[in-house]
């Protein structure tokens, strides 16, 4: 266990949620518009079920979406494009498969 020792220590972040109550109370905020997970695909693998469950338990279905990727490297693509131009991800029917994840038509 000596091995736990020499990975790194992140200082406590203030303010943040701390319990599963406080994220599901911070998550419910109407500050809160809209919510997008990006993880692997397809649809009905571990994941995304998981993604599912958890959306349900935090109680956010109104508002959280799940795009589904072939890998973890599109997903990052996706997020950051989401990040840079929010407008391309307001309607998910405007997304379509493309180099193996789910992008915005150009």
């Amino acid at each position: 266990m000596g091995w736990l020792r020499a990975l790194p220590r992140f200082r406590p972040v203030c303010g943040l949620p701390g319990s599963g109550e406080d994220l599901r109370e911070a998550l419910a905020s109407n500050l809160i518009r809209q919510i997008r997970h990006f993880a692997l695909g397809p649809e009905g693998t571990n994941i995304s079920q998981a993604c599912s469950r958890w959306t349900v338990r935090m109680q956010i279905q109104h508002k959280a979406h799940t795009v589904l990727c072939d890998t973890p490297e599109d997903s990052i693509v996706a997020a950051r494009q989401l990040v840079e131009h929010p407008g391309h991800f307001l309607d998910l029917r405007g997304l379509q498969p493309r180099n193996g994840g789910l992008l915005p038509q150009p």
